[in-house]
């Protein structure tokens, strides 16, 4: 916890901006599995003698030999879940996480990293959104009667409502605003409101949300027909907006 505030100190100094917070970070490593040394503690002399049998290596491959990363674990999990990888079990939350480096080969880890980053950043949602129980406690979409559903959220054992995420689709010239008009994406009575003068709420079923890959947990836009919505949405930016508190 004292590393990753000092982290957030240094990022808020260096970018100088001192609203910068946790939500905006992503953490990767790659380290050897949770085994924390048991037993007393060796002085500095025993620990930097390879045979001081009272320090265990986590795992042995052809890469070389590692020990705990225990404190990689332990910096990891200061931040947000699904903000950090490797990430946890969803089944098992509280069980020590994976840390690739006893596989003897950085390549899936790799991956798996790359994967994680691309998701965190093309349009997939991470962060808690409107947790519920059961229905009842949605709200209805917005511009319509629609009620919202409490469905599950993938890689977790929570649910959240529906209609607490919103589509946007901001045009960036008259042309695009012009074309928005008619492409048959937007909620009409939502073009013109406030903080949409030059866009819209797009239709909910013109889109769909799925699972972020890399097991992350969290949802990822995934729209009804690609080519459709390429051709429709053209010369406009979209927006994913989502409320994270519940009604309680």
């Amino acid at each position: 916890e004292v590393l990753k505030d000092e982290l957030m100190a240094n990022i808020r100094a260096t970018k100088g901006d001192p609203t910068f917070g946790e939500a905006d970070v992503l953490i990767a490593s790659i380290h050897g599995n949770f085994k924390r040394f048991a037993g007393s503690v060796p002085t500095d002399a025993q620990c930097g003698a390879p045979e001081y049998a009272g320090i265990s290596p986590s795992c042995a491959t052809a890469l070389g030999v590692a020990f705990s990363g225990d404190r990689y674990e332990r910096f990891l999990r200061a931040f947000p879940e699904g903000q950090y990888f490797p990430q946890a079990n969803p089944a098992s939350p509280d069980s020590n996480l994976t840390g690739w480096i006893c596989t003897g080969d950085f390549r899936p880890a790799l991956s798996a990293i790359g994967e994680f980053f691309s998701s965190a950043s093309g349009g997939c949602i991470t962060r808690d959104i409107f947790p519920c129980e059961d229905s009842s406690a949605c709200p209805a979409f917005p511009f319509t009667s629609q009620a919202g559903t409490c469905v599950d959220r993938p890689n977790s054992d929570s649910q959240y409502c529906d209609s607490a995420v919103q589509v946007r689709a901001i045009a960036s010239n008259t042309a695009g605003l012009d074309n928005l008009r008619s492409s048959g994406y937007c909620i009409d009575e939502s073009i013109g409101t406030v903080g949409l003068a030059s866009g819209c709420v797009v239709d909910s079923s013109k889109f769909s949300f799925e699972q972020c890959s890399g097991g992350v947990s969290g949802i990822r836009l995934a729209w009804a027909n690609e080519n459709e919505a390429r051709n429709a949405l053209l010369g406009s930016n979209i927006e994913l907006r989502y409320n994270s508190l519940s009604s309680n």
